[in-house]
């Protein structure tokens, strides 16, 4: 059975519950272009705690619950 108490959202994910939020809207709101959105996403970068930090305070998941 899946914990969903302690169950890590990825940002896709998150992007999803935000109104289907692309990856446009999020580069907007971090500052990122949507190609370092995607590059982020799929591996290619690094997500900085900067960013982590504010996806965490807009979307109002703990950031110790988002996987990346």
């Amino acid at each position: 059975m899946i914990d969903l108490q302690n169950r890590k959202f990825t940002i896709p994910e998150i992007r999803f519950l935000e109104n289907q939020m692309s990856q446009q809207e999020l580069g907007e709101l971090l500052g990122l272009s949507q190609y370092q959105i995607w590059a982020r996403e799929t591996g290619k970068q690094k997500w900085l705690l900067e960013e982590v930090a504010k996806i965490s305070e807009y979307s109002g998941i703990p950031i110790t619950r988002i996987a990346v």
